[in-house]
């Protein structure tokens, strides 16, 4: 019988998986540009990885459920 063993690290990671605007606006059909715009005004939570943008996917669910 095969054991299924949890892993929590395995499991923080895909919680906070991080996107890219480019995929954000492509898992939402919107321009990029849109994504930006909302990143910058605070409607989107994002944060900085150097010069670019990225969004935790709770970040995101938050910003669909709302």
């Amino acid at each position: 019988m095969d054991r299924v063993i949890y892993h929590p690290i395995k499991r923080s990671r895909m919680e906070d998986e991080l996107f890219t605007p480019i995929e954000v606006a492509e898992r939402l059909r919107v321009n990029r540009e849109v994504v930006y715009k909302w990143l910058k005004n605070g409607k989107l939570k994002g944060v900085h990885a150097g010069r670019h943008w990225r969004v935790r996917r709770s970040d995101l669910d938050a910003f669909l459920n709302q």
